[in-house]
């Protein structure tokens, strides 16, 4: 198994998943990943299919209903694509949350 790229991708993912129950916490940590999803989801939103993106991002990690492969059969996208848009996200967020 190879090592992750960025040390901290586990630790944004996790708080992006939990991003629907931590919204009215008031810790300091809790706000900064609050601010920096929200500031992700706008950037993403002004991207090329921004508004797909936020769909696909949404059930793959705040709903966390779905795989990857039930997104894109259900978005008709390659699961590739899907990936891409998802690891994107959360390297966002990280670069905002000041990781």
């Amino acid at each position: 198994m190879s090592r992750p790229k960025y040390y901290w991708y586990g630790i944004v993912k996790k708080m992006i998943m939990r991003y629907p129950q931590i919204k009215d916490e008031k810790s300091i940590q809790t706000s900064i990943f609050v601010n920096a999803i929200e500031k992700a989801l706008k950037e993403t939103k002004e991207m090329e299919n921004g508004d797909t993106r936020i769909e696909a991002i949404s059930k793959l990690l705040f709903e966390n209903k779905k795989t990857v492969g039930g997104v894109s059969m259900e978005m008709h996208y390659s699961e590739r694509t899907i990936v891409g848009w998802t690891s994107d996200f959360i390297k966002l967020c990280g670069k905002n949350a000041g990781f």
